[in-house]
């Protein structure tokens, strides 16, 4: 089960959003299978610091190889359709929110970490994050090692600005693809 589960990495948090206008303020984080075939996620679970297993337990979902995920914090499906569009994200990338696991306290702006966890509670991945520059998010490579920086910056990687005004910059619903080798 390990090898499997490490298919399935945490690519990218947003623990302090400028959208403080909107109502998709909330935090966010990403889970990406860069394995080669789909998983079932559901019973897996996640936590925000706490190293509590089961905290957050995900509903029956299959993530396909590639997929990535977005869970949420907003408290209701209501919430998908405007985050989708501050973003320009498409149907197909699935947005989880507080509805689906019962709760979601935040990440903390100050520092913290997002761990997620087998069915069976053993941590299959964490993602630690220092003091967050509001509207930037932390971000991983598909194969979980950080972006130089560790910081989403508009036009690297993948990461683009929200059409929301003040804006974020981040990737949600797509993983930075590991960079090939790059010629002097």
């Amino acid at each position: 089960p390990l090898t499997v589960s490490a298919d399935l990495v945490i690519t990218e948090a947003m623990p302090n959003s400028r959208h403080i206008n909107s109502s998709i303020d909330g935090d966010w984080w990403e889970l990406t299978n860069n394995g080669a075939t789909a998983m079932s996620i559901g019973g897996y679970s996640w936590d925000d610091s706490s190293n509590l297993p089961g905290s957050h337990t995900f509903p029956a979902y299959n993530i396909t190889a590639g997929e990535s995920v977005i869970i949420l914090d907003e408290p209701s499906a209501a919430s998908i359709a405007p985050f989708r569009a501050a973003w320009g994200l498409p149907s197909t990338v699935k947005i989880f929110t507080e509805a689906d696991f019962g709760s979601f306290s935040g990440l903390g702006g100050s520092g913290d970490t997002v761990n997620f966890y087998l069915p069976g509670g053993g941590l299959a991945d964490s993602l630690t994050f220092s003091v967050a520059t509001p509207g930037s998010s932390f971000a991983d490579f598909s194969n979980g090692s950080p972006v130089p920086g560790n910081v989403s910056e508009e036009g690297l990687y993948g990461a683009d600005k929200s059409n929301q005004s003040p804006s974020d910059i981040g990737s949600p619903g797509a993983a930075a693809a590991v960079p090939g080798a790059v010629a002097p």
